[in-house]
């Protein structure tokens, strides 16, 4: 009896550690990172769209057993379903934090293809994309990619550990190498570290404070921008320009946006956006881009006299 008992425990330990390689797709982001930060491996997230493109790559692909194996050796898996199936048993607050979870995820990393797949760090942060292909319709292409991916990321994998072994200053510039180092078009998911900068930085010793100041100050006014809130938005700026650490240049930027905010909400608030362009010119006047301003000033003072021409012919109209 000991000897069968002993047999069948052989069998099955070998076919227990083979199960528990098989990658398992995490539908949360936290579920993921946590596995990811407890595993010290990198984040595989896959966006599904639910077109039929990604639900035959996510059948025929993604879930396959041979996928599946080589990614529980290498990677935490999240699979992000922009689509989700109706579920009686979630609550609105729950249905609420997973659309809140996946606006951030669209919004952090510029989410526009029907096919996204993403290699993050444990943090969260940007390492790299792949570019959806149909040969990755092979599993074997697809690791084969995923594997090229995960060696190209090294390099940048490094600055995100020397940001997390510094501190003071030294952070504050390791900070600076890693947001210059990572794909602008991802750099949301940095905003917190830039944050750390405006705390540790407070005598700007590197230089970088304005910058960053800059920097976090448009990710203030993208979330908040609206028709109703753009005179506020654009005081954002205006302030910053004003009382933070900007040089000419930077300065010369603030108020540049401060001004395009008008238009972009649709707003004909001429006057303001004159007054914006105005200093913007001002403040660094030999700028690369000074020429342009100007061009943009009278593009808006012929705009202006339009409007108000426009204006009184209307009034006359009207009292005839």
């Amino acid at each position: 009896m000991k000897r069968l008992r002993l047999f069948a425990l052989l069998i099955i330990l070998p076919l227990f550690a083979f199960s528990s390689c098989k990658g398992k797709w995490n539908s949360s982001f936290s579920s993921a990172q946590d596995y990811a930060i407890k595993k010290e491996r990198p984040i595989f997230m896959y966006v599904d769209s639910g077109s039929e493109a990604s639900v035959d790559f996510k059948n025929t692909v993604l879930n396959s057993k041979e996928f599946l194996s080589y990614a529980g050796k290498k990677v935490s898996l999240l699979h992000v379903n922009l689509v989700p199936e109706a579920d009686d048993k979630k609550t609105e607050e729950e249905i609420n934090a997973v659309y809140e979870e996946q606006s951030k995820i669209v919004l952090d990393f510029n989410v526009e293809d029907e096919i996204s797949l993403f290699l993050l760090s444990p943090e969260g942060y940007y390492l790299s994309h792949l570019p959806w292909e149909e040969k990755y319709k092979s599993s074997e292409e697809l690791i084969s990619a995923l594997e090229n991916q995960l060696a190209g990321s090294e390099s940048i994998s490094k600055l995100i550990s020397d940001v997390g072994r510094s501190s003071g200053v030294d952070r504050v510039r390791a900070i600076d190498v890693l947001y210059e180092s990572t794909d602008e078009n991802y750099r949301r998911p940095l905003i917190p570290l830039c944050r750390q900068v405006l705390e540790i930085d407070t005598d700007n010793v590197t230089g970088l404070l304005g910058k960053y100041e800059l920097q976090t100050t448009f990710d203030d006014v993208y979330l908040m921008l609206n028709p109703e809130s753009v005179d506020e938005a654009a005081q954002r700026f205006v302030d910053v320009a004003e009382k933070g650490h900007l040089d000419r240049a930077q300065k010369f930027e603030a108020y540049y946006y401060a001004a395009y905010l008008y238009p972009l909400v649709g707003s004909t608030d001429y006057e303001k956006m004159l007054g914006l362009l105005q200093k913007s010119y001002d403040a660094d006047p030999k700028n690369e881009h000074a020429g342009d301003i100007s061009e943009t000033i009278k593009m808006v003072e012929s705009m202006k006299s339009y409007q108000e021409n426009s204006s009184l012919y209307g009034s006359n109209t009207e009292l005839e």
